[in-house]
């Protein structure tokens, strides 16, 4: 078996807006601004997530977490100040260019530099990036310690993916001759997905980002 899991992962742990439930991450239902916020803010609150992360396990981008709370409510009030960067339209976050552009500009106004690797997955056969491609990305960011946010446009067979919807990667691992799984933070989560079977099924593709 071959794993590929970011380390200090326990920096994705945090608490939910009163402070007494853990929450793997940021959750979407806390945006407080609007019923909007809380319907199309997935992309923002993934990369909450990956900034939450970086600020903490790397010392020169401390400044991207600028109120330097961890808890529900400091996630809460970062996600907010995301959202003016990695902004959603009317239906939604739909394009990684968008989120990585996003992220970028929000490290720019921090002046420091993030850089962002994308892999567009397409749903048309004749365009779709060959698996082992695919899972060479996921393996090559995560080794170098890079999170992913990743996008689906459609979840396919998948049963505990939303479609039209980002999450934060941040492992996978394979066995011979099986499926790869990822894990995922959504909404407050740690679980596993059938990444090979999402890939298989797609009828919309999407796309992986990472950030470092």
């Amino acid at each position: 078996m071959t794993k590929f899991l970011l380390p200090n992962l326990d920096y994705f742990r945090t608490t939910d807006l009163t402070n007494t439930n853990p929450s793997w991450g940021a959750d979407q239902d806390w945006f407080l601004s609007s019923d909007f916020h809380r319907k199309a803010g997935c992309g923002p609150t993934t990369a909450t997530n990956i900034l939450a992360y970086l600020s903490q396990t790397q010392p020169e981008y401390t400044p991207l977490w600028s109120n330097q709370n961890y808890t529900g409510a400091g996630y809460q009030q970062m996600m907010e100040k995301i959202w003016t960067f990695v902004t959603p339209k009317r239906l939604g976050l739909y394009s990684f260019k968008d989120f990585s552009g996003g992220i970028q500009n929000y490290g720019k106004s921090h002046n420091l530099s993030l850089k962002t690797r994308i892999l567009d997955i397409s749903y048309q056969w004749a365009k779709k990036l060959p698996w082992e491609q695919v899972e060479r990305f996921l393996k090559t960011e995560l080794e170098a310690q890079n999170p992913i946010a990743f996008l689906n446009y459609s979840n396919g067979n998948l049963k505990n993916l939303e479609s039209w919807h980002w999450v934060t990667l941040i492992g996978y691992q394979s066995l011979p001759n099986q499926n790869g799984s990822a894990t995922i933070i959504d909404n407050g989560l740690l679980f596993e997905i059938d990444f090979k079977n999402w890939y298989q099924s797609t009828l919309l593709g999407g796309a992986l980002v990472s950030v470092k």
